[in-house]
């Protein structure tokens, strides 16, 4: 059997004819669900069949596929799974230190749920401060603090509030955007 593959522009859609992957439909199952629960974990079936625009039967059974490999994690009172080879990682994670520009398209790593617990759709505008000319979000310690957009080589940042008590903030801001520069 074979395979079409359409790709499309603004102006033109594009279809092609190519051979079917060498790789097992199971196998290729059970590999997309193992990335998911390491990039995402803990996670659920319904978090999975969101992200890979597949059935809630079929996100369940890819999970069953992978149970062996799963260890389930209490989040929030929700029943919820990390692959078992990340769960020393994730016991010794600490909480989310520092500065990062984050451009727009990485900002949907914000976007929750229906239980606000996992990665998923989420609303469009993070802060009222992101405008046209600062789309991208500005993240301290773990959450958006405010908006950043750049022009003529500058890097503008508007912080929701203060960024903190102390210059260390301000100095983690121009390093970050030292390195945004590159």
């Amino acid at each position: 059997r074979v395979l079409f593959r359409s790709r499309w522009t603004t102006s033109a859609l594009y279809v092609r004819e190519h051979d079917r992957p060498s790789i097992d439909p199971e196998d290729a199952r059970m590999e997309l669900c193992r990335r998911h629960v390491h990039a995402f974990g803990p996670t659920t079936p319904a978090a999975f069949a969101w992200w890979a625009g597949v059935s809630l039967p079929d996100a369940r059974k890819s999970f069953e596929l992978i149970a062996d490999e799963l260890v389930p994690v209490d989040l929030a009172g929700h029943e919820t799974w990390v692959l078992a080879a990340d769960e020393p990682a994730v016991r010794s994670a600490g909480p989310m230190r520092g500065v990062r520009l984050l451009p727009a398209p990485d900002l949907r790593l914000f976007g929750q749920d229906r239980t606000r617990l996992f990665a998923g759709p989420g609303q469009n505008g993070h802060s009222p401060l992101q405008d046209w000319f600062h789309p991208h979000g500005l993240v301290v310690d773990g959450r958006i603090a405010g908006a950043w957009g750049r022009r003529g080589g500058q890097v503008n940042i508007k912080a929701a509030g203060p960024l903190s008590p102390s210059a260390s903030a301000r100095a983690a801001c121009r390093a970050e955007i030292g390195r945004a520069h590159v």
